[in-house]
């Protein structure tokens, strides 16, 4: 069974929106990972919107609702950190805190009568709606524990974790694992 049979539906776009803000600054084969926010314009925001076939308005997204939307993902991120033992910073739990009355939520039981959390408004505050109702999901799931920061400070890329035990640290044992690991021998060589 390949990996991505293991991760339940919502849980790519998750992943996708955590990474929208990409804080990878390392060096792998010769490559360099730069990092780069794609929601750092409205443009890039509703490019990133209809790209994940999410709710865009037609016209550019307004600094509200492109704050909204960063918003979201920033006590996403927060909260994902916090998860990892990284320390993160107070003022962005806060500055969520205080724009979460923003992303209005309605209670539907659709055609099937199965009960979901839908958004109340449309355009772009329908998408931030839908994102905190797929983030409420894996809560009640009980797929959030498998949402991770990895925990390399040159990366802090999100992934979800599929190994057997969910105790895992980093989004690749290959890459972020090894060089942790390859970095502890190499200062343990030093001191000998």
């Amino acid at each position: 069974m390949a990996e991505e049979d293991l991760i339940p539906a919502d849980v790519p776009l998750l992943l996708a929106f955590a990474n929208t803000l990409d804080e990878r600054s390392f060096t792998r084969h010769g490559v360099i990972h730069t990092g780069g926010d794609e929601l750092a314009s409205a443009a890039g925001a509703q490019q990133w919107l209809a790209r994940h076939r999410l709710p865009a308005p037609d016209v550019l997204l307004g600094s509200g609702e492109l704050a909204e939307l960063v918003s979201l993902r920033s006590g996403l991120r927060w909260a994902l950190a916090t998860k990892a033992g990284v320390r993160a910073d107070a003022a962005t739990l806060m500055d969520f805190n205080a724009t979460r009355g923003q992303v209005p939520l309605v209670l539907d039981f659709g055609e099937s009568g199965q009960p979901q959390l839908i958004p109340a408004r449309g355009g772009a505050a329908a998408a931030t709606a839908l994102l905190a109702a797929k983030i409420a999901a894996t809560a009640a799931l009980g797929t959030w524990q498998r949402l991770r920061m990895c925990a390399a400070s040159d990366c802090r890329w999100v992934f979800y974790d599929t190994s057997r035990r969910g105790g895992g640290r980093w989004c690749s044992m290959a890459v972020c694992g090894n060089r942790l690991k390859t970095r502890r021998y190499r200062q343990k060589l030093a001191q000998s």
